[in-house]
């Protein structure tokens, strides 16, 4: 933010442009890397843009206490991720090629509807923050933005995984559209139906954990000064499984070039948060803010698995959804066990149920758990150019 704002002097937002501008080179060949499915090379680009941002940020601040040589320190970063990688690239993608005006064009027609997607959805999870400063004290604005944390590492979990599979995702997407329009019927069922089924009954699990065990979360990860921060994490645990769902059903709606709806549920969306939003966040705070996205999350999840079953056939089985909802209908039973660590032995014994359960159901079969570990293990499994 003091990088971006211009609050350092002369020295801060330029560096900070530069980076952004480097970043923006080396999104485009992260976007190559991801594309032949060699996320690994990715990977390592972004931890190397972490490391050298963290540890030269930290210098920067305890050498010169300046702001404008912390700036710097994405600079460096971004330069680092970007010559790495350059170097894994074949000389073809290092070279380019000169683009036609047509081409260009088409690029950017095709690019509006995902603009359009990606506007509603940033603003959808972080507009809330800046209507809880509006209306609440910033002692409730950092209690929120605490409590929001848990938000952003299991909606970065959701998106590397979901890029992970998207361009296999997106073949079979178009495979499964080229079959129902030979046949005239709906296609069989495919990955993208699997992948959503595997996102639900991961995240129920994962949300029920942290709803349980929200407090001792807190007080491990931030102290007791922030428990109030809470009841907060409470509601916003139970909006990570229809999270998951909104977050892959976006991916799987542009694979099956449908990213107009979208841009369209996220906008509807939008609008619903801020009017709960309106209502609850000036009577309780963060409490209310977290009570809106959870709600707001589930009518969401609701209309996208109905676009997704009427777009791009994604149709998930009784079994899993009715497996998901047994393991939701363990929370209100495991919260009746009294937990002097906050939640963290019920949360622990919660998963161990719900494992149980999965296994009672057979809901996750074993040739699904062999494919992930194999693709977990695979280094590189297509490498040509696109």
């Amino acid at each position: 933010w003091w990088c971006g704002r211009g609050r350092t002097g002369i020295a801060g937002p330029p560096l900070s442009r530069s980076a952004y501008a480097i970043g923006a080179y080396g999104e485009n060949l992260s976007a190559y890397f991801q594309a032949v499915e060699r996320m690994h090379v990715w990977t390592e680009a972004s931890a190397l843009f972490g490391v050298v941002t963290g540890v030269l940020g930290v210098l920067a601040v305890w050498m010169t206490a300046s702001v404008a040589w912390f700036c710097a320190a994405p600079l460096a970063g971004q330069t680092v991720a970007l010559v790495w990688l350059l170097m894994r690239a074949p000389p073809a993608v290092r070279q380019g090629a000169r683009a036609q005006m047509a081409d260009v064009m088409g690029l950017a027609r095709s690019l509006v509807p995902f603009v359009a997607a990606f506007v509603a959805l940033t603003l959808h999870y972080k507009l809330d923050v800046l209507l809880m400063q509006r209306w609440r004290s910033a002692a409730d604005v950092g209690l929120y933005t605490a409590a929001y944390k848990f938000v952003d590492v299991f909606q970065a979990l959701v998106i590397v995984g979901a890029s992970a599979l998207y361009p296999r995702l997106s073949r079979a997407a178009q495979h499964v559209a080229r079959s129902s329009e030979r046949t005239g019927e709906p296609g069989p069922r495919w990955a993208g139906t699997r992948a959503t089924e595997f996102a639900l009954l991961a995240a129920v699990p994962m949300g029920g954990a942290l709803h349980l065990a929200s407090g001792g979360a807190v007080a491990t990860l931030f102290g007791a000064s922030y428990a109030g921060a809470s009841p907060a994490v409470g509601w916003l645990a139970l909006a990570l499984p229809a999270l998951a769902l909104n977050l892959l059903g976006g991916y799987l709606l542009g694979a099956a070039h449908r990213m107009g709806w979208v841009a369209t549920l996220y906008a509807s969306s939008l609008a619903l948060k801020i009017g709960l939003n309106a209502v609850l966040i000036p009577a309780w705070g963060p409490v209310g803010a977290g009570a809106a996205m959870a709600i707001t999350e589930t009518a969401l999840a609701g209309a996208i698995l109905l676009v997704l079953r009427r777009n791009a056939q994604v149709v998930p089985g009784a079994r899993a959804m009715g497996t998901a909802f047994g393991a939701a209908a363990l929370l209100p039973l495991a919260r009746l066990v009294d937990d002097p660590t906050g939640g963290l032995v019920v949360g622990a014994g919660y998963l161990v149920a719900v494992a149980a359960l999965y296994a009672l159901t057979g809901v996750v079969h074993p040739r699904v758990r062999r494919v992930i570990g194999r693709a977990l293990r695979e280094r590189e499994v297509v490498t040509q150019a696109p």
